[in-house]
């Protein structure tokens, strides 16, 4: 049986249709209308995927016939087995648009999350949870996103071991408003080692400079800091004033 048919068999006995299989897979249905008429043939990727969305081995689903056990396996056989054992991957049938609400894919190798809530190796989604983190909201090793959280982070509101970003709170911090042990502000900079047009540090430089002391206290710190930046976004005098 050719790879085009056994896509339609299999795709009807789940009881999907062109466009529901495609949205399980992350793909147009006009990439499955051309799968199923022998027009293109999906990527290996895919091909695992329906795989397991089909509960058949890849060799069944490439071959059109259920394998023969043997003491050798073929190196795809081989390769979907170990990524059985090896990871977890689950996708919500719910789905906004095309992009699934859930997406969770950990595991060996490449393994991509892509959903409103996304939680893989490499996580892309609104809310995503990764080694690698792209989202609105951004956890991870490595963060890009609205807000971030993560070793390395870079955003708007970002906090991390390294933090760079419009509000950057980290060890090293770079932005226009930075927090850290080492603080490099356009507009403010509070830190360890300050450097900013407004700087509050035990070491500190820039043109309006504070060098806290021992007995240097926050309110001291707030007033300062609104003396010489009268514009700052209200969102960060909000942030100040919970510290002061």
């Amino acid at each position: 049986m050719e790879l085009a048919d056994k896509i339609i068999e299999l795709r009807k006995k789940q009881g999907y249709s062109q466009e529901e299989l495609a949205n399980q897979l992350g793909v147009s249905r006009q990439s499955v209308s051309k799968w199923e008429a022998g027009q293109s043939t999906p990527e290996l990727e895919r091909l695992i995927e329906m795989a397991d969305l089909f509960h058949v081995s890849l060799d069944e689903l490439i071959r059109g016939r259920t394998a023969v056990a043997t003491n050798e396996l073929d190196p795809m056989t081989l390769r979907h087995t170990i990524r059985q054992a090896m990871g977890y991957e689950y996708k919500s049938k719910l789905h906004i648009g095309k992009i699934p609400l859930v997406h969770i894919n950990f595991g060996y190798g490449y393994r991509v999350a892509k959903g409103i809530f996304a939680f893989g190796n490499i996580a892309v989604g609104a809310f995503a949870i990764g080694g690698l983190s792209c989202g609105g909201i951004a956890l991870g090793g490595l963060g890009l996103g609205l807000f971030v959280l993560a070793g390395l982070a870079a955003g708007f509101a970002v906090f991390g071991g390294i933090a760079l970003g419009i509000f950057a709170l980290g060890g090293f911090a770079l932005g226009i408003y930075s927090f850290g042990g080492v603080a490099l502000g356009a507009q403010l900079a509070v830190g360890g080692f300050a450097k900013g047009y407004v700087a509050v540090g035990a070491e500190a430089q820039g043109t309006h400079v504070l060098k806290v002391m021992e007995n240097t206290t926050p309110s001291q710190i707030y007033e300062f800091i609104r003396q010489w930046n009268s514009q700052l976004p209200s969102w960060l005098i909000h942030f100040l004033s919970m510290l002061n």
